[in-house]
């Protein structure tokens, strides 16, 4: 095996540290398998797939009516297709993702606390 030239491999080191530096602390490693909150909140949005589909459309209008049908609430699937449709990385996905099914649940929440408070009056 040849030997790389020491610019080359000093610039690939370069390029990592500063990749790392520009991902906020918020964002997802690569290594990323999602909270437990987050795997929950997926296990909702999976029970009530049918559900979200015209919401899942709203947000990633790329996805079609076959994508939605063949994912089926897998998880891993959906992340495959929106990577494939908006050419993103496997990371940025997961994160789109988890936010979408964690602003589901919270207005879930929102409407449960509405309906109690309602049937209190």
């Amino acid at each position: 095996m040849a030997a790389l030239p020491f610019g080359y491999v000093r610039e690939q080191a370069i390029a990592v540290s500063l990749a790392r530096q520009e991902r906020p602390s918020s964002a997802p490693g690569p290594d990323y398998k999602g909270s437990e909150e987050d795997q929950m909140n997926w296990e909702q949005v999976e029970g009530k797939w049918k559900q979200y589909a015209g919401q899942l459309k709203e947000k990633w209008g790329k996805l079609t009516d076959d994508d939605l049908q063949q994912i089926a609430g897998k998880r891993e699937q959906l992340v495959g297709k929106i990577q494939e449709r908006y050419g993103i990385a496997k990371e940025e996905a997961e994160r789109q993702i988890d936010d979408f099914s964690s602003s589901l649940n919270a207005n879930a929440r929102a409407a449960e606390r509405s309906s109690k408070t309602h049937a209190g009056r």
